[in-house]
């Protein structure tokens, strides 16, 4: 499974390029433009394609299964996102996946509809920071997020949490029919 990031405050934007540099993951996308940071690296064991940026800088990062469009090519994912939006993407797309889509001065980022693919989202005073791994996301926020223990003894017991909770009181998953614009 590859991993994705993204971020509106560079401090956790480096922090988590330099823990992706040493790990045994390999960096696949890099972004850092306008005050909005997002990475994707490749699976661990495939060198796949998992983003694409077009000439205006606008991009697409699918990790997950996510095949568009009977196809692994997510060039056409942007200019038909203006068209079909989210639920047009995902009613052409099979798996389960997450997109993180920038279109002009706006990001989206959902996965599929039945909430199989994990999205983590954090947000405090403005910033906000997007993963699919958990405890990246922890190691780099470890000072602005408190453990929930009723949520481990969930885990614990059931090994799920219900509905948008996590670990953490301040990070939350993403549902299904969910969605951050």
């Amino acid at each position: 499974m590859a991993k994705f990031f993204l971020t509106n405050k560079k401090e956790w934007y480096v922090k988590t390029k330099e823990r992706v540099t040493n790990s045994d993951f390999s960096l696949a996308f890099d972004y850092a433009k306008d005050g909005v940071y997002a990475l994707t690296t490749h699976k661990l064991k495939i060198k796949n394609t998992n983003a694409y940026e077009n000439l205006e800088g606008d991009f697409v990062i699918a990790t997950g299964t996510a095949i568009y469009k009977e196809s692994l090519d997510y060039t056409s994912v942007i200019s038909d996102f203006g068209s079909l939006g989210i639920e047009g993407i995902r009613n052409n797309t099979i798996g389960q996946y997450a997109y993180i889509i920038k279109s002009a001065k706006n990001i989206s980022v959902f996965g599929d509809s039945f909430g199989a693919y994990n999205i983590y989202y954090f947000q405090k005073d403005g910033y906000y920071y997007i993963s699919n791994f958990l405890y990246d996301m922890a190691s780099i926020l470890r000072h602005e997020i408190t453990l929930n223990e009723m949520n481990l003894l969930e885990y614990l017991v059931q090994r799920a949490i219900l509905c948008n909770e996590t670990l953490f009181n301040e990070i939350k998953r993403l549902n299904g029919k969910e969605y951050i614009y």
